[in-house]
């Protein structure tokens, strides 16, 4: 596998977690709430809900668009590394560094 897939491997297992994490605390708010275990004023608790609504939607973005991301970030990913000449003597060489750079720099911007 190359490094984009695995990036967005990655990327989607992120959002996965983050979607169930937040559709659990989601759903949690509003029942402590109205069993009475949360003594807070309504405001309080529109805050309290607001993290997990957000971090779903996050993980959903995650999950729709890691494809997307991952080709921003890896956009000449070769399938083996090895063949890279960059890494022809491994990659302590000086074109090893640079090209670590390069993809550094392409991670950035």
């Amino acid at each position: 596998m190359r490094n984009r897939d695995w990036f967005e491997l990655a990327a989607r297992l992120l959002g996965f977690w983050l979607l169930i994490q937040g559709v659990v605390s989601t759903v949690a708010i509003p029942f402590y709430a109205f069993a009475g275990q949360i003594a807070l004023p309504w405001y309080m608790i529109l805050f309290q809900w607001t993290w997990p609504v957000l971090q779903s939607l996050f993980g959903i973005a995650l999950i729709f668009f890691a494809s997307a991301i991952a080709e921003r970030l890896y956009p000449n990913d070769q399938l083996r590394p090895q063949e890279d000449p960059a890494f022809a003597d491994g990659p302590a060489n000086e074109d090893g560094r640079n090209h670590a750079l390069r993809i550094g720099i392409q991670l950035i911007g």
